[in-house]
């Protein structure tokens, strides 16, 4: 009877050092794709970083013509007659706009103060 406890016993033992074994293999592989996981996230974001520094060196110039002429287009002929089209509105816009004054002498609080104004003299 003892050697049969002392044989359970040993079982149990080797089942609970298999156990802990299995789990330290466990984590040894969770640390390992972690790390390939960190590494390939650091991989990526140094690509981004670049294709970034690329991007900005290259598009400078473009963004600053743009900025420079918002109507700049690959097709020229319609930017020309979209640049005519802006500016024939502008001069419309510019030419039937009255001068402040003459809105407020033809307003009736205006009116009214000028006649004021000048009965008072």
């Amino acid at each position: 009877v003892r050697e049969y406890q002392k044989i359970k016993e040993f079982e149990r033992i080797q089942e609970e050092r298999s156990k802990s074994q299995n789990i330290q293999e466990q984590r040894k592989k969770i640390l390992s794709l972690k790390i390939e996981e960190n590494e390939k996230i650091k991989f990526i974001k140094e690509q981004l970083k670049e294709k970034i520094k690329t991007a900005k060196g290259y598009g400078m110039s473009e963004l600053e013509d743009l900025l420079e002429n918002p109507y700049k287009d690959l097709n020229t002929g319609m930017n020309k007659s979209m640049e005519n089209m802006i500016n024939k509105l502008s001069m419309i816009n510019s030419n039937t706009r009255r001068s402040p004054k003459k809105r407020r002498e033809k307003s009736p609080r205006k009116a009214a103060s000028v006649k004021k104004k000048k009965n008072a003299k």
